[in-house]
């Protein structure tokens, strides 16, 4: 039925839905058409996308499982090409071709422009974790601006528009 599951568990892909999920201890990766499966679930935190397409990858800074750790590096980005790239669909198409498969005509260059993504994320609270504070990053990894999350059913909520926050880069660091 389209999907492949990894032996060990931790790798997902269902191609009939266009969904990749990676679940490791230290790094969680939900990935593809989100609107197909709007929430996804992994050591303490829930994430659900309000985009039809998006990435979203939470990876340990500290080097303990997600579920312990006190740094998050989350990266959330949407369909993403660079200023004045062309694109076209394939003018010969194989069977197993995807329906969205296209040349790249011309590369374009810099900036590179990133639909916004909506969404809604929560992370379960640890013991000893008073609270918590979401620092927007800029390119380069410098924080630009923060803001904290509402505590709620024993743990952190918080929405994220790419758009409005104008990056793919959040720093979570729990207090």
């Amino acid at each position: 039925k389209g999907q492949v599951i990894s032996d060990t568990g931790q790798i997902f892909m269902d191609s009939e839905k266009g969904i990749f999920i990676l679940k490791a201890p230290k790094v969680f990766s939900f990935s593809g058409f989100t609107a197909n499966a709007p929430e996804q679930e992994f050591n303490g935190i829930r994430i659900v996308s309000r985009s039809d397409f998006s990435t979203f990858t939470v990876a340990s800074m500290d080097g303990k499982n997600i579920s312990e750790s006190g740094r998050l590096l989350l990266v959330i980005v949407g369909r993403a090409m660079n200023t004045g790239q062309k694109i076209a669909p394939h003018i010969t198409k194989k069977i197993d071709d995807l329906e969205r498969d296209v040349y790249i005509l011309d590369k374009g260059t810099a900036p590179i422009l990133a639909e916004g993504v909506e969404c809604n994320i929560f992370i379960k609270k640890n013991t000893g974790d008073k609270g918590m504070e979401i620092f927007c990053l800029d390119e380069n990894g410098a924080r630009k601006s923060s803001f904290r999350p509402v505590k709620e059913n024993g743990g952190f909520s918080f929405n994220i528009s790419t758009a409005k926050n104008k990056t793919i880069y959040y720093e979570i660091v729990k207090e």
